[in-house]
């Protein structure tokens, strides 16, 4: 009885900060992590970056770039990739190798309800306080 092979696929959420610290040495590294993240073989990712830059790498050219032979990945194919195999792996790699932190930028409705807690928490502390004055007096 043939047995089907597993294909277990990393959910890109599950990967941490310190997990990338830990795992990734280089950048060719969390190159091969975010592929790994991808549930697409190798043949799939390479056919879209070829429909997305009209570059087409060879399957052995593409594998020994990612698997640290004498081949490398281009440098303005790596966000193509992080887009392919919907992760930031080698951004975060790349900014945690700084000592940076990766933080999605804030929207601008996020940042006015922030501005309106705040102003309700100051409005809501004046209020307790004039509450209890008049207790006080009392």
């Amino acid at each position: 009885m043939a047995q089907e092979a597993l294909n277990f696929v990393v959910d890109p959420d599950d990967v941490t900060d310190e997990l990338i610290v830990r795992k990734c040495k280089s950048l060719r590294n969390a190159l091969r992590l975010c592929r790994d993240c991808s549930p697409l073989t190798d043949k799939e990712i390479i056919n879209e970056i070829k429909r997305r830059t009209n570059y087409e790498y060879q399957q052995s050219h593409f594998t020994e770039g990612l698997n640290g032979g004498r081949k490398n990945i281009d440098p303005d194919h790596i966000a193509v990739l992080e887009d392919i195999c919907f992760n930031w792996i080698p951004t975060r790699y790349m900014a945690l190798s700084r000592n940076c932190e990766l933080r999605p930028k804030k929207e601008a409705y996020e940042i006015a309800l922030e501005r309106e807690r705040a102003e309700r928490e100051k409005i809501q502390l004046k209020y307790e306080t004039l509450m209890e004055a008049i207790a006080v007096k009392r």
